[in-house]
């Protein structure tokens, strides 16, 4: 069962992983990063290992995608996020007002226990930074310890089950149940989504699976443990030994290290692992699986753990027949199976902006530590040498014999290479690019509070 759950993840992760280079590249712009061991990059693509992308010690990053990406979020959260609730419904006729005013109710009971914006927020910004935003959207059965209200009895039988000392049954006790329920959004990390590559990213329904990885740690699964048979995970008795002793396989697509996330110091049998939880949703026959006598295609759902236990196997069992998936794209095109973000199209413009401004800096690091040309018999080099403001530098016996007696002037001892700023226009054109950029996302200036230069107009007088 694991090899043929992992077989899909392995086919997606082939085609999907192809993106990692360039959204690796799309964080550093965000998080104003310069990877100065980085080589260069052709025009087709490939790499030239002899070469440095960006060749100077010390290098900045214009902050163009990162205000980009927040006018742009701001525009998108503004249409999302501007009613309240956000989903709101009316009815097509009289008739249908009161129960469309019921179901706007109970949705905006679920996007408040989701928290539905923050999970817009981080769908529309993966969306302009990696081209796809994926939520994950399920129902939700949280368990817990809540307060059972005691029973109603009349005063006069609560006062005789006081005094035959059965004044416990009327308190409150805590019992294990239901906390509260509800449709629950949750945002996947890109990095960790498994599309099928069959289809494009946009069509999600028309595949054949979907899953994502997640990280969870062994509480997780007991809150949910199938107890019962209300709880979805089984199998948990296996994940102690192999959080603590194996090697968490999560994906070579991980942002993590689970290594990290062990107790090291911890007392033994304290630890209690925590794991990379694949979660996938197949379409399925599940008389070919071995799963059930059923010979027509429905959707299951499995999860399993550091690819050696499953903890979940179970038919999906909403009504509506699909994947619990949805993707967000920011510059669409379903002909193409995965599409480049509004960011990752501002790459080129974004790097070669860093390259001007940092060959600038670099230039004037160059005239402030030029060389001088001097001769050390007539100038006390330590004097020359030594760094810093308010410098006594003094002249040896032969420059100052020689001074005295005007054969030679100060100008004559001790001269700086010429220096020409061939940089000065670097930041006009990084100006230039900065426009470019605008018109390319949309966001003009007063979106971005800069105001616009007044525009003059010749009026000709009207006869």
């Amino acid at each position: 069962m694991i090899a043929r759950l992992r077989a899909r993840r392995e086919l997606s992760e082939r085609h999907i992983g192809r993106r990692d280079d360039d959204w690796d590249q799309v964080n550093e712009h965000r998080q104003l990063y310069i990877d100065l061991s980085r080589r260069a990059k052709k025009g087709d693509g490939s790499v030239d290992s002899t070469k440095a992308e960006m060749p100077f010690e010390r290098s900045i990053v214009i902050p163009m995608s990162l205000s980009i990406l927040g006018v742009r979020m701001t525009q998108l959260l503004s249409i999302f996020g501007s009613r309240d609730p956000m989903i709101q419904l009316e009815g097509r006729g009289p008739e249908d007002v009161r129960p469309a005013k019921l179901m706007e109710a109970l949705l905006g009971y679920d996007l408040l226990q989701m928290q539905s914006y923050s999970v817009m927020f981080m769908l529309c910004q993966d969306a302009e930074k990696y081209g796809m935003g994926v939520v994950h959207d399920t129902w939700e059965v949280e368990e817990g310890w809540r307060m059972q209200p005691p029973p109603a009895v009349p005063p006069q039988i609560g006062q005789m089950m006081s005094m035959m000392g059965l004044g416990a049954l009327l308190r409150p006790k805590q019992v294990w149940g239901t906390l509260r329920e509800f449709n629950r959004w949750e945002a996947i990390d890109p990095y960790c989504y498994w599309p099928d590559p069959r289809v494009p990213v946009s069509r999600v329904q028309d595949g054949e699976f979907a899953g994502h990885t997640i990280y969870r740690g062994m509480m997780y699964f007991k809150e949910r443990e199938s107890m019962g048979g209300s709880g979805i995970y089984f199998n948990l008795d296996a994940l102690p030994r192999l959080g603590s002793k194996s090697q968490p396989n999560a994906g070579r697509r991980s942002r993590f290290d689970l290594t990290d996330f062990q107790l090291r110091e911890a007392p033994e049998g304290d630890e209690r692992g925590y794991y990379a939880m694949h979660t996938m949703e197949i379409k399925l026959i599940p008389k070919d699986w071995q799963l059930s006598p059923t010979d027509r295609p429905e959707i299951w759902k499995f999860s399993w753990v550091d690819d050696q236990v499953i903890v979940r196997a179970h038919p999906a069992g909403y009504a509506h027949g699909k994947f619990c998936y949805a993707v967000g794209e920011s510059v669409p095109d379903e002909h193409a199976l995965f599409n480049a973000g509004m960011i990752e199209n501002l790459d080129g413009i974004q790097r070669t902006s860093d390259w001007l401004v940092n060959s600038h800096v670099e230039n004037v690091r160059k005239h402030l530590n030029d060389a001088v040309i001097y001769a050390a018999s007539l100038i006390e080099e330590k004097d020359l040498l030594q760094p810093g403001p308010s410098r006594h530098i003094r002249l040896t016996e032969k420059g100052e014999q020689l001074l005295m007696n005007g054969q030679l002037s100060f100008q004559q001892m001790v001269m700086q290479l010429p220096w020409a700023d061939v940089t000065k226009q670097h930041l006009n054109t990084v100006n230039e690019l900065f426009n470019m950029a605008q018109r390319l996302a949309a966001t003009s200036d007063p979106q971005m509070s800069q105001p616009m230069e007044p525009e003059r107009t010749d009026r000709k007088s009207v006869v």
